[in-house]
């Protein structure tokens, strides 16, 4: 799928190998950002060994592609403990880290849902580094449920009972008719536990019931609930249970007179996430669903990202300058003249730029030759890369 929607060069097959790349590829191009979306491990693997190999990750693309920004999408299931000691990596490597909770109706978005979301930017990017604080969002309504349900699946062959309301409730539906009760098949409902009370500002879902076969643990609440279409979708249950909606969730629906319970389709679940056309029908499908368990809304992704995308123009600002060329004070002058009167990659202080210029060849020359005038000869000038340029 990644093939399919972006443009990468490779796709690998887990962090150990990405990590070996990094470490291998010989690749030292500027790099600025790094993003971590964390999803829920599966059995057998170790929290503590993936926080620990993404840690060492960051630390290899910082010193081999000035790695500058970083930013973690962290699920819900993983251990605090854990996210502490690799935060605390962070900033025993020079990373200013900040953390917070994000709830995706806060940012409009319909997903009941939310995540936590660290975000870090390297100290020396510039002389005074402060933490990326994303700001509140404007106050946008989430929209509900039932703007995303799509009436043409409203039909009897998807109906697994009828509504809680109607007269025929706990009746088997053949060809849209009663054919009375089976004590096998029959359907029970049940009050819904207290949830948070919605208000104008902060929306949530809404369980209207829970539905259950006659022959299933009415105890076991995930998979059973119908949800009201005035509410937000509830997250993707990435729990197995043997009720009738699964990782999904009912809905009620009526045609004429009669009241109808059908799952959510796929589809309709992932149309909540607000994404594109083209990635909501690749995600609704069946290879492709616990995706969800650990998916961003659209309006919350683009909320953090517009935050990291203005901190890295922050510090492309911050380290090109383009100095007066009314100066004329030596050697400054001189040091204009080599460079055209731009420095496109500012270092945050005197110390980093003398070790940056020993570092490189032409630019230890050049410093010689801004320090000694008497070294500005053609032999000099000919081991440094230059541009003629008239005034």
């Amino acid at each position: 799928m990644f093939g399919e929607f972006t443009e990468c060069k490779s796709v690998f097959n887990g962090i150990k190998d990405l990590y070996h790349h990094i470490r291998s590829s010989g690749d030292c191009s500027i790099l600025s950002g790094y993003m971590i979306h964390s999803h829920r491990l599966p059995p057998g693997d170790s929290m503590h060994n993936f926080w620990q190999l993404q840690a060492s990750i960051i630390g290899e693309l910082r010193k081999l592609r000035s790695l500058s920004v970083v930013v973690v999408f962290v699920h819900p299931e993983h251990d605090g403990c854990v996210l502490t000691m690799f935060q605390k990596n962070l900033r025993c490597n020079g990373w200013i880290i900040s953390a917070q909770k994000v709830a995706f109706p806060d940012c409009g978005d319909s997903i009941d849902g939310h995540c936590s979301v660290i975000l870090a930017v390297h100290n020396t990017n510039d002389s005074n580094v402060v933490p990326i604080s994303p700001k509140t969002p404007p106050h946008v309504p989430p929209s509900p449920l039932g703007s995303y349900i799509w009436t043409p699946f409203n039909e009897t062959p998807s109906v697994v009972s009828f509504g809680r309301d109607d007269k025929a409730f706990g009746s088997s539906i053949v060809d849209d008719k009663c054919t009375g009760t089976d004590p096998d098949i029959k359907m029970t409902a049940s009050e819904p536990k207290a949830s948070g009370t919605a208000t104008v500002s902060r929306p949530t879902q809404t369980v209207l019931y829970n539905l259950h076969r006659g022959d299933s643990d009415s105890s076991i609440l995930v998979g059973s609930a119908v949800m009201s279409l005035n509410g937000l979708c509830p997250a993707f249950c990435a729990e197995k249970n043997g009720n009738l909606f699964g990782h999904y969730f009912g809905m009620e629906f009526k045609v004429g007179d009669r009241v109808y319970v059908r799952p959510i389709s796929p589809f309709e679940f992932v149309q909540c996430f607000g994404l594109t056309d083209d990635l909501t029908y690749k995600l609704s499908q069946p290879q492709f669903k616990f995706i969800s368990d650990a998916g961003i809304p659209g309006r919350t992704s683009v909320w953090i990202l517009d935050h990291l995308n203005e901190r890295l123009e922050e510090l492309r600002d911050a380290n090109c300058q383009v100095f007066d060329p009314s100066q004329y004070a030596v050697p400054v002058s001189m040091c204009q003249s080599f460079v055209n009167g731009a420095i496109g990659a500012r270092l945050p202080n005197v110390e980093a730029w003398k070790h940056g210029y020993d570092n490189d060849p032409e630019m230890s020359l050049l410093r010689e030759m801004i320090l000694m005038p008497s070294k500005v000869t053609k032999i000099f000038s000919q081991k440094v890369y230059c541009i003629p340029c008239g005034h």
